[in-house]
């Protein structure tokens, strides 16, 4: 009596166990595969109490079925449920792959739909509201102590013309006039940009008359779904030793890389 109430105590430990991980368990492949091993486990267990007690002789309804016929009811249930298992993982696989290139499409489809495009505009212009501040606008380069290094204007416009809005802008300038990245827009507070709006920024360079300097503009924002982005822009400035109205004259060229979601 003592084996057989501590086998019903393995059994219902057991059983509590499948069970409590089957509804602990947030995965339909993970509950399915509990729910196979639970039963296959429950009735093997439950076999080998009958017979190893001879219950059923015990109490008195027939002879007990002998190991052999065991064995096979339990080598055809095990082959049947492995069966049924692989047959059912294929399926799941199948409907889970689906599902995910499903969701994976609608996602792209959304991020196409909200993609960020933005219009740049790189100019040499003096702009008037800075033309007697240059100092307020200066920024450093390597340049900055020498006596025949003059300030030349730099102005660059964004332009959100895509069709919805950009979120956390931030421009970077680097190149070979700088000795470190010069944070342009983004970095004191967060900058995000409307629909058919545009942001500015006003710079002059201390630079050499008659040089040309290969610098780059790094773009990097969101689009409303947080997905980032980044994008370069290549600028040659050339300068010249050429005044007018006591600023010297220069020339921009610029080309616009593809964005890059990152």
């Amino acid at each position: 009596m003592i084996g057989i109430i501590l086998e019903l105590s393995i059994i219902v430990t057991f059983a509590y166990t499948c069970t409590k991980l089957f509804i602990k368990s947030e995965n339909i492949i993970e509950r399915y595969y509990l729910g196979i091993v639970g039963s296959i486990g429950f009735i093997v267990m439950m076999a080998y109490l009958v017979d190893s007690n001879n219950l059923i002789t015990r109490l008195g309804y027939s002879n007990n079925i002998n190991t052999s016929n065991w064995f096979n009811f339990l080598s055809q249930l095990i082959s049947t449920a492995l069966g049924v298992c692989i047959s059912v993982s294929i399926a799941l696989y199948q409907i889970k792959k689906e599902n995910d290139e499903n969701i994976k499409r609608d996602k792209e489809n959304l991020r196409i739909q909200n993609l960020p495009i933005i219009k740049y505009e790189i100019t040499s212009r003096i702009n008037p509201e800075h033309e007697l501040v240059v100092d307020d606008f200066l920024v450093n380069t390597k340049y900055q102590s020498a006596e025949s290094a003059k300030s030349y204007p730099l102005e660059i416009k964004i332009k959100n013309i895509g069709l919805n809005n950009i979120r956390k802008i931030k421009l970077e300038l680097v190149g070979d006039c700088f000795d470190e990245k010069i944070e342009l827009l983004g970095y004191d507070s967060l900058v995000p940009l409307e629909k058919e709006t545009e942001e500015h920024v006003f710079k002059y360079l201390k630079l050499l008359a008659n040089k040309d300097y290969d610098l780059t503009l790094k773009a990097s924002y969101q689009d409303i779904m947080q997905n980032k982005y980044e994008q370069i822009v290549e600028i040659k400035y050339i300068t010249t030793d050429i005044f007018i109205r006591n600023t010297p004259e220069s020339k921009v060229e610029f080309k616009v890389e593809d964005e890059v979601l990152v």
